[in-house]
């Protein structure tokens, strides 16, 4: 018996690479961006769905997709799903240590214990911001790259959510003062890599943050 029991999830990497581009982090923000839902975008994501319809012709959700991300669809679905549907996207392996690390390591990823550590951190940090409405927290999430690891300025967020810059930057100030006031403030300050821009800002004044 091995060490560790790895799960695969296989993904469309090619919509997923046109969201990282777009700056979209979740396949709800895919969802409100295109004006398509949520659940036809998950099955496509996950490959459960081809992504043309039994008559050969594409499928509304592709062709909106294509629309606004201004692509062709045959950049949404990889060719070998435009007409099939993947039959299984799960998989286990059992693997030890060094065959995990090797993987990672060639990967570009890093060790198997920092990876779990910076994960564990990163559970612990998206829980502290339950405290926010649903509106303040994409905007942390967004401006702080605790998603997708990529910052964004007032400007980018306002673009995504269709206000100016001001009202972003009046809602980041007000989602940081409710973290700083409430009881989860001293677990943000705890963590190290993930935590650190949020850290830096709780741990501010309110005049050093406008």
């Amino acid at each position: 018996m091995k060490d560790y029991l790895v799960e695969f999830k296989v993904k469309n990497n090619r919509l997923k690479t046109l969201m990282r581009e777009r700056g979209l982090s979740t396949v709800r923000e895919l969802a409100a961006y295109c004006g398509v839902h949520d659940q036809m975008i998950y099955k496509l994501m996950n490959l459960k769905e081809p992504g043309r319809c039994k008559n050969g012709k594409w499928r509304p959700a592709v062709l909106r997709m294509a629309d606004r991300l201004h692509c062709l669809p045959e950049e949404i679905i990889p060719p070998q799903h435009e007409d099939h549907p993947l039959a299984k996207n799960k998989a286990e392996l059992e693997i030890s240590f060094d065959e995990i690390a090797g993987v990672l390591t060639s990967a570009g990823a890093k060790d198997p214990l920092e990876l779990a550590i910076d994960t564990e951190e990163q559970g612990h940090l998206l829980k502290s911001l339950d405290c926010l409405n649903a509106t303040d927290r994409v905007v942390i999430e967004m401006r702080y790259g605790l998603i997708d690891g990529m910052t964004r300025s007032l400007r980018e967020i306002g673009d995504f959510m269709g206000v100016t810059a001001m009202r972003v930057g009046q809602r980041e100030r007000r989602a940081l003062a409710r973290l700083r006031s409430s009881q989860e403030a001293g677990k943000l300050l705890d963590f190290k890599p993930l935590a650190g821009p949020v850290r830096d800002a709780i741990g501010t004044t309110p005049e050093r943050i406008r």
